[in-house]
């Protein structure tokens, strides 16, 4: 099983949504800006049990409030209506996908996506309307595995989706 198959199913089993289209990985931009990362792996995981709980729907004013913190590995797994903020425990040398937990969830229609390409990688930023919250996420660029069609996702509205060829 692929890298991404793999990230693909651990969302569907954390999250419980069959819906999920497509996943990618990312990190805090602060996070793959800072060649340490000493004391990033120290932020506590925040986990949440199901997309459709209270807990699920604050991570976006935790956010914005600066209650919370992205962990240095995400995963945002794009459904037709949500999209699920995942933490990815880091292993020695990378993430471990198969031991994904739920963070929280965004509804789709709320959310503002502008996409940036840089040299080596590109920045996403995620503005959810409805919570204030701010997500600035970097996916490597040059790689096998790199998040193209979920940000096409991401970026297409439902009425998008929903229309033929």
């Amino acid at each position: 099983m692929s890298r991404e198959q793999t990230l693909l199913q651990a969302a569907i089993d954390t999250t419980g949504d069959a819906t999920i289209e497509d996943v990618a990985e990312f990190m805090p931009q602060e996070v793959a800006d800072d060649a340490v990362m000493s004391g990033w792996e120290d932020r506590r995981a925040r986990h949440v049990t199901s997309p459709h709980t209270p807990a699920a729907r604050a991570l976006g004013e935790d956010l914005a409030h600066d209650r919370t913190e992205l962990p240095p590995h995400v995963c945002l797994a794009v459904s037709p209506t949500e999209v699920h903020v995942l933490g990815i425990p880091h292993g020695f040398w990378s993430a471990h996908p198969r031991e994904a937990y739920l963070m929280g969830t965004f509804a789709r229609q709320d959310l503002e996506v502008t996409v940036k390409g840089r040299l080596t990688d590109r920045l996403v930023t995620v503005d959810d309307r409805a919570s204030g919250a701010h997500l600035t996420l970097v996916a490597d660029r040059i790689s096998a595995y790199h998040p193209r069609t979920l940000l096409e996702l991401l970026r297409m509205g439902p009425d998008d989706q929903s229309s033929p060829g």
